[in-house]
């Protein structure tokens, strides 16, 4: 069950990094900071996930 959680989640951040890597080479200068934003909401709501996986899984 672990090894599936933890492939799970490597895969999720390569698509996250991916897409960000895309995003950002996407943008110019001037939106980037709004990316930062950006990408800090994401990650708050995918650590809020795994919050609730993980106490799903207790």
């Amino acid at each position: 069950m672990k090894a599936k959680f933890i492939k799970g989640m490597m895969i999720g951040s390569m698509v996250g990094m991916s897409a960000a890597a895309v995003i950002t080479s996407n943008m110019s200068r001037g939106t980037k900071r709004k990316i930062k934003r950006y990408t800090n909401v994401v990650k708050g709501s995918a650590n809020d996930m795994f919050d609730g996986y993980m106490k799903k899984m207790r």
